[in-house]
């Protein structure tokens, strides 16, 4: 809503730096909490719904163009639509609080992190590496998302309707990769799928660069 009824552009890099610090430690706490209940296909899943919501937000934008609305009835609906999320996750708060069925199997209790195990220390060095691919990983992305629709319109003289299309198109990718690749994984395990989508990863690259239209 900031964003959307903001009057300088300063407040709208302010509001989006706040947004992503809010939506960082959302992402993170959904993302540990099905990772240490479910199984990874539950992981994938959850991704693929993020996809989906990342898919809207183009074609939101270009719907509010195309019926002559301005940019900040897009990001009304933006959040109007998570005020909605938010509202879901309070009325369910105590279904997410529930223990982790291997807890049940030891006693009851969920078992103490490592970090309380050990006097409540910071991250174990040998987490560092992980922690820095998946920050790599998530600047990547979200650069991808955010800068291919001026890169299209701008350097590759796309229509903006077109444009929108094509992002849009580039978060439905990873829906769809999400649905199969979950349960692939489960049966050839992480690192033939991991392969594979560093090869996806520089094919698309490649044709971002290829010269032409």
């Amino acid at each position: 809503f900031i964003q959307g009824l903001a009057t300088a552009f300063w407040v709208v890099v302010a509001a989006s730096c706040l947004f992503a610090l809010g939506s960082g430690a959302i992402d993170a706490g959904l993302n540990a909490h099905v990772a240490r209940r479910f199984s990874a296909r539950r992981i994938t899943w959850l991704h693929a719904c993020y996809g989906l919501g990342a898919a809207c937000g183009p074609l939101i934008v270009a719907g509010a163009g195309a019926f002559g609305l301005s940019w900040r009835w897009a990001f009304a609906t933006v959040a109007a639509i998570q005020c909605a999320l938010a509202l879901a996750f309070a009325l369910t708060a105590r279904g997410w609080a529930t223990v982790p069925p291997h807890a049940r199997r030891s006693g009851g209790r969920p078992a103490p992190s490592r970090a309380r195990r050990s006097g409540g220390r910071a991250v174990p060095r040998a987490a560092w590496p992980g922690v820095t691919l998946f920050a790599l990983h998530n600047g990547l992305e979200a650069s991808v998302s955010l800068w291919t629709y001026v890169y299209l319109t701008g350097a590759r003289g796309v229509r903006p309707a077109s444009a929108a299309l094509l992002v849009s198109g580039y978060w439905v990718t990873l829906l769809i990769g999400r649905v199969v690749l979950g349960p692939l994984a489960d049966r050839t395990g992480a690192r033939p799928v991991l392969v594979a989508c560093f090869g996806g990863l520089i094919a698309g690259a490649a044709l971002l660069f290829l010269p032409g239209p």
